[in-house]
């Protein structure tokens, strides 16, 4: 699986969970926070563990904290998307996973 942010060219805007954001390590790496992925995903509410495949080829292990959005008229979801071993970006996504927050 790859992700593409919407600073690129290859970015798809159907492939975004719109009110997700790459957050530490991950979102310096790619230099922007809103991302889609490679293709369409469906994904449920809750915490994901997954790899994907940087713009290098190389394999990284991703944790994608996701919830429903509950203002409107913002986006349906929520979430983050982190390297599962950038401890920081991870307790926080985790801590705004449990608390659902809704302003990131």
């Amino acid at each position: 699986m790859t992700i593409k942010t919407a600073l690129e060219e290859k970015y798809n805007h159907k492939n975004r969970f719109r009110g997700t954001y790459l957050h530490g390590y991950l979102e310096e790496q790619y230099g922007y926070d809103i991302f889609a992925f490679g293709r369409k995903k469906k994904f449920e509410e809750g915490i994901h563990n997954f790899t994907i495949i940087d713009n290098n080829g190389k394999e990284q292990d991703v944790t994608f904290f996701l919830w429903k959005g509950e203002v409107k008229p913002l986006a349906e979801w929520r979430g983050f998307l982190v390297l599962t071993v950038d401890k920081k970006a991870y307790q926080y996504a985790l801590k705004c996973y449990t608390e659902k927050k809704q302003l990131l």
